[in-house]
């Protein structure tokens, strides 16, 4: 069972918080056995992928006109991955 987290007194969700979060669900993964945890991010989303590297992932590849996005264009998807 995972313990509460306080948040303190204000309802503002900080970014460190979001950070923190992001890192227990990562540890949780591989405490239950998986052996790699993965996100994939629009290669134009500068600040996932800074966020998805500041939780320990590097980045695999660049998965070509991967998917579109709302205007149906097609864009590329960056793969980033932390394996234990």
């Amino acid at each position: 069972m995972l313990a509460p987290v306080d948040v303190g007194e204000s309802d503002e969700v900080t970014p460190l918080a979001v950070r923190e979060a992001a890192a227990a669900c990562v540890d949780l993964a591989f405490s239950i056995g998986a052996v790699r945890v993965q996100a994939l991010t629009d290669r134009r989303n500068v600040r996932s992928i800074h966020f998805a590297k500041a939780l320990g992932m590097r980045e695999e590849g660049v998965l070509k006109n991967y998917s579109r996005d709302s205007n149906d264009e097609l864009f590329d998807e960056v793969v980033l991955a932390v394996v234990r």
